[in-house]
C-alpha cells in the first residue's frame, strides 16, 4: 500500500532504508537529502507491505525516481501508480528497468545508464579557462544544454531554466562554463550536492568547439571542485555513448552501477 510522505521521519526511514546504497539511485537519494518534503515540486510515497517499506516513489517536476531493495518487486503494483502519474522520465534500477521495460515499450524509449564514481578524489592539475558561473549566465547555459539530442529529447526550454534557477538559488547546484568568443560554449555542473555525494551531470560542448579539449578541462576543474569539499562524485552515462565513456575513463572514472531511463514518447 502507499503512504504519501509528508514529514521529516517519513524522510528519515526512506534514507535509513537505502542506507550505505545511494549511488544505486543517486537523483533520488540527493533530492531526498536537500529537500525532503519542503519542495513544492517534490512528492513522495511509500510502499510498506506487511509493515515493511518495500519501495520508494519520487516525483520531481514530470521525473518519476523509483527505488527498491526487493529484487521481485511486482512490476504490477509499479504499474499501477506509474499510470496514475504519467511521467514524462522514469528513472529505475537496471534490474527493475529490465522488467518494467516490455511492459511500456511503445510509449517509452529505454535507455540504459552506467553510474559511474568520477574518483575525485585522485591528484588533479591546476585547470585555466573555467568559471563559476553565476545566475545571469543559467539561460545562455540553457541555450547550449538544448544543442544536445541528449537534453533537447527531454527538456522544455522553460522548465529547464526554471530548474536550473531554483537549483542554482537553492544552492544545490553550481554551475561551470567556458566561454570563447564572448559566448558560453562548454557547461558542466553539480546537478545535487549533498553531504555525502555530489551529482555531477549536463556536460555539453557546443558543436563547433568540440575536438579541443574543452570537456576535459571542464570536467578537471569540476571535478576538484568537489574533492575540495571532501565528497563523492557521481555521473550518468549513456551505455551506448563511447565517446562520452571514454572521456570519462581517461579522468579517472570506475563504474558503480547502473540504472535504466524511461522517456515517454
Amino acid at each position: 500500500m502507499l503512504f504519501q510522505c509528508l514529514g521529516k521521519e517519513d524522510v528519515s526511514h526512506i534514507i535509513e532504508y537505502i542506507g550505505d546504497n545511494f549511488v544505486a539511485a543517486p537523483y533520488l537519494y540527493v533530492n531526498l537529502k536537500r529537500y525532503g518534503v519542503s519542495n513544492p515540486n517534490i512528492f513522495i510515497w511509500t510502499d510498506i507491505q506487511k509493515n515493511k517499506l518495500c519501495g520508494v516513489y519520487l516525483l520531481y517536476y514530470d521525473t518519476l525516481h523509483f527505488y527498491t531493495k526487493e529484487t521481485q518487486y511486482s512490476v504490477n503494483a509499479f504499474l499501477n501508480w506509474f499510470h496514475e502519474l504519467n511521467p514524462k522520465v522514469v528513472f529505475t534500477s537496471s534490474e527493475f528497468g529490465s522488467r518494467l521495460a516490455a511492459e511500456i515499450s511503445g510509449k517509452y524509449i529505454a535507455k540504459e545508464y552506467y553510474i559511474a564514481d568520477l574518483n575525485v578524489s585522485r591528484p588533479l592539475p591546476r585547470v585555466n579557462g573555467v568559471e563559476i558561473a553565476d545566475r545571469n549566465d543559467l539561460a545562455d547555459i540553457a541555450d547550449l544544454m538544448l544543442t544536445d539530442p541528449e537534453f533537447k529529447d527531454v527538456y522544455d526550454r522553460t522548465i529547464l531554466e526554471s530548474q536550473l534557477l531554483s537549483r542554482f538559488d537553492d544552492s544545490f547546484s553550481r554551475y561551470f562554463i567556458i566561454r570563447c568568443d564572448g559566448k558560453v560554449v562548454a557547461a558542466y555542473s553539480t546537478y545535487g550536492e549533498c553531504d555525502k555525494m555530489y551529482i555531477l551531470s549536463g556536460l555539453v560542448v557546443h558543436p563547433d568547439y568540440r575536438r579541443r579539449g574543452l570537456g576535459s578541462q571542464i570536467m578537471k576543474f569540476a571535478h576538484k571542485a568537489v574533492a575540495a569539499d571532501g565528497v563523492m562524485g557521481v555521473t550518468l552515462l549513456r551505455s551506448d555513448n563511447a565517446a562520452t565513456i571514454e572521456i570519462h575513463k581517461k579522468n579517472g572514472a570506475v563504474f558503480a552501477a547502473s540504472q535504466y531511463k524511461f522517456i515517454r514518447v
